[in-house]
């Protein structure tokens, strides 16, 4: 679906609704507060296990990236993304 056909579809809707579920308060513990990172993973989890949905270590970019290849008959296996992270970051 193109941006345009998405954008024109939000705009000509009538109503949305949403679902909002408020989570207890997350306060980090001493290892969190010196490891932002660990933070962050906890704190995915945790909005991971509310949802009932599994944690992805995917970014928009990846998903990008396999539909691009999905388009050109090319294998879009989860390992492509992978090798792709990997050549990106070794140069």
């Amino acid at each position: 679906m193109s941006g345009l056909k998405l954008l024109w579809l939000t705009l000509t809707q009538v109503q949305s609704s949403c679902e909002i579920e408020f989570l207890p308060v997350y306060t980090p513990s001493t290892a969190e507060k010196e490891d932002p990172k660990l933070y962050a993973n906890n704190v995915r989890q945790l909005m991971a296990k509310a949802l009932g949905i599994p944690v992805s270590d995917y970014t928009y970019d990846d998903c990008r990236l396999m539909t691009r290849a999905k388009q050109m008959n090319l294998p879009c296996a989860p390992c492509l993304v992978e090798v792709h992270r990997l050549r990106t970051k070794l140069g």
